[in-house]
């Protein structure tokens, strides 16, 4: 291609083209390595079973003085014996021999008590329930600050349990009230249905619903069928491996093999009737239209008041990842933590993705807002895709590219800005920093065909920074372009904190 190139057979746009395109296969190639590397990696630290950790041991705190010294039964010092009492050395003056003087204590004397004996107060009978009751009103104070130190639990999760125990609690009176046969179901199907969000609990409900007519309806005709209890324990084995194996697919296949294995399970040593399944088809329909009134009626917690805040979110994370970044093209030799400001964009952008889905199945939103919503989650999608190819060509030249701080700063707050204004001149500032980037480009592609003209096929600067450079310049075109899609942000829907007012 060289050859081509000098001999003019070659375009030399479409040599430094696909010159281009194979360093990035490149660097794709070594990006894709390292990853499946980092995998490896992290799927053996996952097998690595850590070491239990070390348990404190218990700590007994100190009763009262006044109950310790009640403890101690009080007795009389006992005279010390002759050993005790002689001295352990000898005198000074009976070392000259002089005789003891009579200001020495006499061998009978009572010695001075030890200091391990109890002291020498006594506790009265009244000092009795005074300790216990400093005691008891100490506990009760460490159990108040154990209180305090619990945290509190979160307002949405407050309600869903008062909504969950209100509607179960009601529909297993009502079943027991009507004494209907197995109404522990409808209890069930409650539990298992309602959900804290509304539109979580209307799929659960569904998925109940369509998996107990499917898998009760084949229960029923199995029943009816078959009467082996070796045949029944083989479809037993069956509806097992089935369910617990398409259990992490789809609630719905867990309930829809779920179903018949617990109605054959009771067949297999006692032969029912196939109108258990239609009974078990019957409470299922009752908990759940139950658990749809209580979602819809108890405390709801709708989506579609917070999308907007949980849209802001993610765009405000992804314009921290495309500054960091953009920030270490400016300085390659300081490699900042892109890794983890990724993680903080995907987190914010899968929750307010799963936000958006669930506004969608909520009565009462605004279409228009969330398909805006819908739109600007799916091109931060895009943005965070661009700025993480952009990462793999983090070079020492990079820093050279012309206007390359400037559209730094244009570039993140023309993701963050909130003000369209704002974030018209934003963008028309990175067009005018793409076009010194362009005239750059240029300039270097002739100083290669010059190179070229004089017989220099070798490396040289000009053709490395074509290499290295031109790859980032077009990923910035690029981003700069989607930037440009996020000009007008989406109307926050009815009902939330940033709403404007009618």
């Amino acid at each position: 291609m060289r050859a081509q190139v000098a001999a003019g057979a070659l375009p030399y746009a479409d040599s430094a083209r696909a010159g281009r395109q194979r360093h990035l296969l490149t660097r794709i190639t070594t990006a894709i390595t390292a990853a499946q590397q980092d995998a490896r990696a992290l799927l053996a630290l996952a097998t690595t079973r850590l070491p239990p950790p070390p348990t404190a041991p218990p700590t007994v705190e100190a009763a009262p003085p006044t109950t310790r010294a009640t403890a101690l039964p009080v007795t009389p010092a006992a005279p010390p014996t002759a050993e005790a009492s002689a001295p352990s050395t000898v005198p000074p003056a009976a070392a000259a021999g002089v005789p003891p003087t009579t200001e020495a204590a006499p061998p009978s004397a009572p010695a001075a008590p030890p200091s391990t004996q109890a002291p020498a107060h006594t506790a009265t009978p009244a000092s009795v329930p005074a300790a216990a009751s400093a005691f008891r009103r100490s506990a009760r104070l460490r159990g108040l600050r154990w209180m305090r130190g619990v945290p509190a639990l979160p307002a949405s999760t407050s309600r869903h349990a008062l909504r969950t125990t209100t509607v179960a609690g009601v529909v297993f009176l009502l079943t027991q009230a009507a004494a209907l046969s197995h109404g522990e179901w409808a209890t069930l199907a409650v539990l298992r249905v309602l959900r804290p969000q509304y539109a979580v609990t209307r799929e659960r409900g569904a998925q109940r619903v369509i998996g107990n007519v499917v898998g009760g309806g084949c229960a029923a005709v199995l029943i009816a069928v078959v009467h082996e209890p070796a045949a029944l324990c083989l479809i037993l084995f069956v509806l097992i491996s089935a369910g617990f194996t398409l259990r992490p697919v789809n609630y719905a296949f867990w309930v829809v093999f779920g179903t018949p294995l617990v109605l054959l399970i009771g067949d297999v040593s006692h032969p029912g009737d196939w109108l258990d399944a239609a009974v078990r088809i019957a409470m299922t329909l009752l908990g759940t239209s139950a658990a749809l009134l209580g979602s819809r009626l108890l405390w709801p917690s709708w989506e579609h008041p917070r999308l907007a805040a949980h849209t802001a979110h993610a765009a405000t994370a992804t314009a921290a990842y495309l500054d960091t970044v953009l920030g270490s093209l400016g300085r390659p030799t300081r490699r900042p933590d892109a890794a983890t400001t990724r993680g903080a964009a995907e987190k914010a952008l899968a929750q307010a993705h799963t936000t958006c889905q669930n506004a969608h199945r909520e009565p009462g939103h605004d279409p228009a807002a969330l398909d805006d919503a819908a739109r600007l989650l799916w091109t931060l999608d895009r943005l965070v895709v661009l700025t993480a190819a952009l990462t793999t060509h983090v070079t020492p030249r990079t820093a050279r590219i012309p206007a390359l701080a400037s559209y730094t700063g244009h570039a993140t707050a023309a993701l963050s800005g909130n003000h369209a204004g704002q974030t018209a001149r934003h963008l028309d500032a990175l067009t005018d920093d793409l076009d010194e980037m362009s005239l750059y480009l240029d300039d270097l592609h002739t100083r290669r065909h010059r190179e070229l003209a004089a017989g220099c096929t070798g490396e040289t600067r000009s053709r490395a920074a074509i290499r290295e450079d031109g790859p980032v310049i077009e990923l910035l075109a690029t981003i700069a372009a989607v930037l440009g899609e996020i000009r007008t942000p989406p109307r926050p829907a009815p009902g939330s904190p940033t709403a404007p007012p009618p």
